[in-house]
């Protein structure tokens, strides 16, 4: 009997807020569940049995006190090459692993066992308390006794309140162990040029061919396009569309210009709108429910306003029907499809170009190539309806999701595709009358892979948003994620550069979500405080404190590339109190104290969305807002700033962020498409 197929699966396990870090790489079979590969995970690090596990796996949790969930198999979670999940080991001491798969292969005869591949560092010791509990023990192995001194305590307290006589007290507490650490020193082609002959060359020949079509004798040619329109009966009519004349040939004059082109455009729609007009009233003739013809009670034109030109429509008003004893006496029957008085196409047209550049330039290209009949305050008008239109059919703002799904519904659900990186952004706009200027969010929204297409690219989509303005910010990013795929149970990461207006906004939107802080935004804090420290070596008797302290703000930046918040914490607060013994003497001091204790209140307020960037790196995942700088350009800069400084009122800028972002996510036809159902046809077949 043959063998059951299965995958070979091999695993990079890395053991959260450690440091240094434990990596181990094992290969095990897919056939495993979840509590034999428990079990096999201890033997891999030399611990015993373990009390108690789980598994968060594609937004799902499993563990070892369900017994319907720790039966589950690997193989039941179809999982795809670079897919992460979280696996905590130990009930009591919860060690936090974050296992990735770095490569899905078929297995062959004696894959069955598995086998620890290679790693990198010792594991800690089984009952130490998990990640914080272990961080103290090797802190008090460095220090010692003195960690926890009184006097130690009492010194770091003094000098502080020495260099800062206004401080409030409450101020001053500095953990133990950081004064004896204050003076210790640093251990730690060019282009090819066309010659002149070869031009004088070509140009005598196209002199020579001028002076031979002149002596050429004129030839008079008319030209008559007809528009015929052939009904169901197979009746035709006629209408002549354009007339033109040409005499000689030259390039001027071979085809046709745009003034014939614009005339004819706007002969063929006249034509073709009052046939179909008049078809439609002769097929609404007839009462539906005796067939006498209706009588006339009075004739009309509407004008209507279409992307090739103004046309007039039959309106005529007719008499109710005798059959029919009740509502109102009279009607008109092109109330039926007669919606508005701007077609669709103009609409949509006006709007896309709107949303690209400036109403005025788009006025003023339209009368140019088209004979439609638009200015600048009419595309506005048309845009901004749009957008408020696409802003009703959003909903209501959606609230604080608490996720209480029953455990049987989450286990249904089929495995999802790659996490959705989501990055957030901030830029300015200049407000009307003067104002300032207000800010704008704008972001990106990327699909790491589908599950179900290995060599499908799945394509990004942006948004944007005037915070101040928006209601319901929640709501527009979450449809924006379902509008790419979004399960319940998948992955979602949201990057930003820490704000506190950016995360109220992604906060509890997701189950599956992971908030971090890009690199980029902490990197540039940290090259200004450098810049500082190298201006304070050039003052007499500071430039080696200068330089040791531009040594210790580089190995914070290095322990935050890793992830070692607690440590980078701790360091930049013994540079605080370095700094306070002279920043009373010195004003580039105090400004590079000043901006320090700036930098130390951001990382401790974000200290919880600081990921292991070097890990991130390594595994080829984003770590920056960099994809998101660009759609700040894209969506908010092109428009808004650049070359376009116009003032903008809160209500115009958002309502043009929304038709933009649809034109740049290509789904503003489709918009339309739902709208008109029976709009543009032809490109939706195709």
């Amino acid at each position: 009997m043959p063998a059951t197929p299965f995958k070979r699966l091999i695993l990079r396990a890395v053991l959260r807020d450690v440091y240094p870090m434990v990596i181990r790489l094992v290969a095990v079979p897919d056939s495993l569940d979840l509590t034999d590969f428990d079990d096999i995970f201890h033997a891999v690090l030399g611990w015993d049995a373990g009390i108690g596990f789980a598994f968060l796996i594609q937004g799902q949790e499993f563990n070892s006190f369900r017994r319907k969930t720790r039966s589950k198999k690997l193989r039941d979670f179809r999982l795809h090459r670079q897919e992460k999940f979280l696996y905590t080991l130990g009930a009591l001491d919860q060690w936090e692993w974050e296992l990735r798969v770095v490569d899905p292969q078929d297995g062959a005869e004696g894959d069955e066992t598995p086998v620890c591949v290679g790693g990198r560092g010792a594991a800690p010791p089984q009952y130490s308390g998990g990640s914080t509990g272990y961080r103290l023990m090797l802190k008090r192995q460095e220090m010692g006794a003195k960690m926890f001194e009184p006097a130690q305590v009492e010194t770091a307290i003094g000098v502080l309140a020495g260099g800062h006589p206004d401080s409030p007290s409450e101020h001053l507490g500095i953990a133990a162990g950081r004064f004896d650490r204050q003076h210790r020193e640093p251990g730690s082609a060019p282009g090819t040029i066309r010659t002149a002959g070869a031009g004088a060359v070509q140009f005598a020949r196209i002199q020579r061919t001028f002076g031979q079509a002149a002596a050429i004798p004129e030839i008079g040619m008319k030209f008559r396009v007809e528009v015929v329109c052939i009904s169901d009966t197979g009746q035709e009519h006629c209408g002549d569309a354009l007339e033109m004349e040409r005499r000689q040939l030259a390039m001027e004059t071979l085809g046709m210009n745009l003034c014939e082109s614009k005339a004819m455009l706007e002969s063929v729609q006249d034509f073709v709108v009052a046939q179909q007009a008049a078809e439609d009233l002769e097929q609404r003739r007839c009462c539906p429910n005796c067939g006498d013809r209706y009588a006339a009670k009075g004739g009309g034109k509407i004008e209507l306003k279409t992307l090739f030109g103004v046309v007039k429509v039959a309106n005529p008003r007719w008499n109710r029907c005798s059959c029919r004893q009740s509502g109102p006496r009279t009607f008109r029957p092109a109330a039926a499809w007669l919606r508005g008085t701007t077609s669709p196409e103009l609409l949509y047209v006006g709007t896309k170009w709107a949303s690209l550049i400036p109403f005025a330039k788009v006025a003023d290209l339209m009368r140019e190539v088209l004979p439609a009949d638009a200015d600048d305050k009419t595309i506005r008008r048309h845009g901004q309806a749009t957008a408020q239109r696409m802003e009703h059919e959003l909903g209501e703002e959606r609230q604080l999701n608490l996720f209480d799904d029953e455990p049987s519904e989450q286990e249904e659900r089929a495995p999802p595709d790659g996490p959705i990186t989501l990055g957030i952004d901030g830029g300015y706009v200049r407000a009307a009358h003067k104002e300032g200027f207000f800010e704008v969010i704008a972001g990106r929204s990327v699909v790491a892979f589908r599950r179900t297409a290995k060599d499908e690219v799945p394509e990004s989509k942006c948004f944007g948003y005037v915070q101040t303005y928006d209601e319901k910010p929640r709501r527009r990013l979450w449809e924006l994620m379902k509008s790419q795929g979004l399960q319940d149970n998948q992955q979602v990461v949201f990057m930003s550069d820490g704000g506190e207006n950016v995360r109220r906004v992604q906060t509890y939107l997701h189950p599956g979500s992971e908030h971090w802080i890009d690199r980029f935004h902490i990197t540039m804090r940290i090259t200004v405080l450098q810049q500082q420290s190298k201006s304070l070596q050039g003052e007499v008797n500071r430039a080696e404190e200068a330089v040791e302290w531009s040594k210790r703000i580089d190995s914070v930046k290095h322990l935050l590339w890793h992830g070692n918040v607690a440590e980078a914490l701790d360091r930049t607060g013994d540079l605080l109190l370095d700094m306070g013994l002279i920043r009373a003497h010195s004003a580039t001091a105090e400004r590079l104290a000043t901006g320090m204790t700036e930098f130390e209140t951001c990382i401790r307020n974000n200290r919880a969305f600081i990921p292991n960037f070097g890990e991130r790196y390594r595994q080829s995942e984003r770590i920056s807002t960099a994809f998101v700088e660009s759609t700040i350009n894209q969506v908010v800069s092109r428009r808004f700033v650049k070359k376009q400084q116009m003032q903008w009122s809160l209500k115009g800028a958002h309502l043009l962020l929304q038709t933009r972002t649809k034109v740049l996510n290509n789904e503003l036809e489709d918009v339309f498409r739902r709208w008109y159902p029976q709009f543009r046809q032809q490109s939706a077949a195709a």
